[in-house]
């Protein structure tokens, strides 16, 4: 049982990654690719340059929905600020097409220093443990609506199963839609397909 709420946790964060966003500081290494993926499964925008503790040093706008190809022409320096700074600040980030948890920056990040940028990322679900279960300090992640629909999703697993029960099949039937209905997901015709097959 435990399994099949993990299951129907990650089923949730796949099909509603909006449920499980959240901003992460992450360090920046020498160059100009990062990767993200220790901290988020994927990248939806690059907030800000920040420091360690998240304190917003400057805004970086326009990575989720311009195109930054006008910044990337511009190759002179700046009126507005002097030529002989020290310190390194993000000019723009482009968010890498079907690399979900990659992007760039640009200019390269020095190897000197450490430099910080928040981003929005949606994250995987933390598992329940059937450990935390039995001793009664597990707690389930997600708000209301998430485990809801994660118990409809674990009900319909475990009739499934049942096939020495009148009724079952059609009881898990509808858990399974109560599933996406919970989740305002259009359920797509080759998962209704697999299901009448099982």
């Amino acid at each position: 049982m435990v399994a099949a709420y993990n299951a129907a946790l990650c089923l949730v964060a796949s099909y509603r990654p909006d449920l499980f966003t959240d901003f992460e500081v992450i360090e920046l290494v020498p160059g100009i690719y990062q990767d993200a993926r220790c901290a988020c499964s994927k990248v939806l925008d690059i907030v800000a340059q920040t420091d360690a503790n998240g304190n917003v040093l400057r805004r970086i706008d326009g990575t989720k929905n311009t195109d930054q190809t006008a910044k990337r022409k511009w190759n002179k320096p700046s009126c507005l600020t002097s030529g002989g700074e020290s310190d390194y600040y993000v000019s723009y980030a482009n968010l890498l097409a079907g690399m979900n948890g990659q992007f760039e920056v640009n200019p390269s990040v020095p190897t000197a220093g450490s430099y910080y940028v928040m981003v929005k990322c949606a994250k995987k679900p933390c598992p329940l443990m059937e450990a935390d279960l039995l001793s009664g300090s597990a707690s389930l992640d997600g708000d209301c609506s998430d485990n809801v629909a994660a118990w409809h999703y674990v009900m319909a697993r475990m009739l499934s199963g049942d096939r020495f029960s009148n009724g079952a099949l059609e009881r898990s039937q509808l858990e399974y839609r109560m599933f996406f209905q919970v989740l305002g997901v259009v359920e797509r015709q080759d998962e209704k397909y697999e299901k009448e097959t099982d």
